[in-house]
């Protein structure tokens, strides 16, 4: 009741808000192969609807949306009494509850502030919890997971040419219970990020700034990382840029493995190009992250590169790939992690076909690999599937996302 009242109450701020909603309807196969020679295949529907109000435009815009994941997994491995049954296909079923909020006080002078809050609740594959972002994958175990993040960023224009950010935060990451723990340890962090952006020509910018978090696991574990640096970013022309950014990052943890205590540099390039048809971006990083599974900081290098093209009116075309590779953090100035203990690999191809103004259906398929050594409790797999996905959103603009299949980045 609380929280529908705030709701209410900021509606009201925000002025008279306008409702959408949407509908995902995707089904695939997916097929996993774990090192030992163990291998499982797994038939998917998933049904994502989605609600979204919307402030009207002004100072003060609000946007609040909610959008459950509904997951039902049926194995279809030799074997597997699954199709037997209704009830054995039911307690599989999976039902991650997602909800997002969004306030902003922007104006033309003076300081603006934005906050932010996503979270996420429910139970989920550890493999199906890893589909919308690269990263490591614990296994294949179902899990109670909650997930929130919230932020408050306070943002200004000294001048026509600068801007100053300072953007504090919190997040939750974890199991929900017991059980779910002992696979995936509740997280809870502490997070802040500054930034100084000057426009130093018309086609040049250079970015000041800090980043860093501190984090606490239960049963209790801390870790800290910290980088600092400077970016510079180019137009090179009219819709193609190029950025490069580096400076020097800090870890430490309690954690027993000295290996994570130390320090290393991060380093960021990206080059990107957007036209009316197409969209390229390739990017490269280096940077600190905290290993989910024990508390440990780690060095993790990584290059990425997406693809999106409309070569004819109606249909899109897109696909993404992305190499990481993840280890101790370093005990001195090197570009690569002391130990490469995680490799992944990721590659997705979709092809997609608007059916109107408001309706996209899409093809699409992928591939995972995962490499690990090193004794931290992430198995070593590979990964293949594809879906067939049909998305709705009402009113009819603007249209629903297309390219995409739902997985990876």
């Amino acid at each position: 009741m609380a929280i529908a009242a705030l709701s209410a109450s900021l509606c009201l701020l925000a002025g008279a808000p306008s409702p959408s909603a949407g509908l995902s309807a995707a089904t695939g196969v997916r097929e996993i192969h774990l090192a030992g020679g163990v291998t499982r295949r797994t038939g998917e529907l998933e049904i994502v609807p989605a609600l979204r109000l919307q402030g009207a435009p002004g100072p003060l815009r609000l946007a609040l949306s909610y959008g459950p994941r509904l997951l039902v997994p049926v194995d279809l491995s030799p074997g597997s009494r699954d199709l037997d049954g209704w009830q054995a296909v039911e307690r599989r079923g999976e039902i991650l509850h997602r909800a997002a909020l969004s306030l902003s006080d922007a104006g033309e002078r003076g300081a603006n502030l934005r906050v932010e809050a996503a979270g996420e609740y429910g139970d989920t594959d550890l493999l199906h919890a890893s589909d919308w972002e690269p990263r490591a994958v614990l296994g294949a175990s179902r899990v109670r997971l909650v997930s929130s993040k919230v932020t408050a960023e306070v943002w200004g224009a000294p001048s026509a040419r600068s801007r100053i950010s300072f953007r504090p935060g919190a997040v939750v990451f974890g199991g929900a219970n017991s059980a779910s723990r002992e696979l995936l340890p509740l997280q809870r962090a502490l997070t802040l990020e500054s930034a100084m952006r000057w426009e130093v020509t018309r086609r040049d910018a250079v970015t000041f700034g800090t980043a860093g978090a501190v984090s606490r696991f239960e049963p209790r574990s801390e870790a800290a990382h910290l980088r600092a640096g400077a970016s510079w970013k180019r137009a090179l022309r009219p819709g193609t840029s190029v950025l490069l950014g580096g400076g020097i990052a800090g870890g430490w943890s309690d954690a027993p493995d000295p290996d994570a205590r130390g320090l290393g540099p991060w380093a960021e390039a990206t080059v990107s190009h957007a036209a009316r048809r197409l969209a390229l971006e390739a990017s490269a990083r280096l940077e600190p992250a905290v290993d989910p599974t024990n508390g440990t900081v780690d060095q993790r290098a990584e290059g990425s590169a997406r693809i999106r093209w409309r070569p004819l009116p109606g249909w899109i075309l897109a696909g993404s790939a992305l190499g990481a590779v993840t280890g101790p953090f370093p005990s001195g100035l090197h570009l690569l992690p002391a130990e490469a203990e995680t490799q992944l690999a990721f590659l997705e191809a979709s092809i997609a076909r608007e059916l109107g103004p408001s309706m996209v259906l899409t093809i699409g398929g992928w591939e995972r690999r995962q490499s690990s050594s090193g004794g931290r409790g992430f198995p070593s797999f590979s990964e293949w599937g594809v879906s067939l996905r049909l998305a709705f959103r009402w009113p009819e603009s603007p249209r629903p996302e297309a390219g995409s299949t739902g997985h990876g980045s």
